[in-house]
C-alpha cells in the first residue's frame, strides 16, 4: 500500500495531496512531497556520513535518534535498527510533506523506539503528515490520530477508534 501511494508500484485509484493529483505530477516531484521509508533501506556508500550532508540539521537528527557519532561509521557494520533510524533521518532531510513509514521501529529496543517516536512527534507537530504501518497497536495509539486496518486487501477505519 505504501509503495502504491509513493507511486513506486503500478496501481489504480486516486491519490492526491493538498489538492494535487499524483497522476498529474512527475513521479520525482511527487516523491519529493511524499517520501517512502521501507523497513529495509538501501545504502550505496561505504560510510554513513556519505549519505548525509554535513550540516547542523543532519547532526541534530542523528542526536535525536541516539546516534550522534554515526557519521564516521561503516554502513556494513550497522545493525538493522541503526539502518532503520538512519534511513528515517536521511528521508527527513528531504523535507517531505508526507512520510510513509513501513515498520520504522520493528528492530528497535524500547529506548531507541522512544527516540524515534519522539522524533516523529516533533515532525508531526511541525506539519509533516505520517502514514505509519505497524503491527504494534500500542504504537499506533501513541502516535496516531486515525487508525486503519487492512483486512482481505481492503483498508478500513478501526471501529473502536475515537477520532
Amino acid at each position: 500500500m505504501l509503495r502504491a501511494i509513493a507511486d513506486l508500484d503500478l496501481n489504480s485509484g486516486h491519490v492526491a495531496l493538498d489538492g494535487q493529483n499524483r497522476d498529474q505530477m512527475e513521479a520525482t516531484a511527487w516523491r519529493k512531497l511524499v517520501t517512502y521509508v521501507p523497513a529495509e533501506s538501501g545504502w550505496w556508500y561505504n560510510r554513513v556520513g556519505q549519505h548525509f550532508s554535513d550540516c547542523s540539521e543532519s547532526h541534530s537528527l542523528l542526536s535525536d535518534i541516539g546516534l550522534p557519532d554515526a557519521f564516521d561509521w561503516e554502513v556494513s557494520r550497522l545493525s538493522t535498527g541503526q539502518r532503520q533510524r538512519l534511513a528515517l533521518c536521511r528521508s527527513l532531510l528531504m523535507k517531505p510533506s508526507v512520510l510513509l513509514l513501513d515498520e520504522p521501529t520493528a528492530a528497535l529496543d524500547q529506548s531507541a523506539t522512544e527516540d524515534v517516536e519522539n522524533l516523529l512527534r516533533k515532525q508531526i507537530s511541525s506539519g509533516v503528515r505520517v502514514v505509519l504501518v505497524t503491527h504494534d497497536q500500542s504504537q499506533a495509539e501513541r502516535l496516531g490520530t486515525q487508525s486503519f486496518e487492512m483486512l482481505d486487501g481492503r483498508l478500513r477505519q478501526r471501529e473502536d477508534e475515537v477520532v
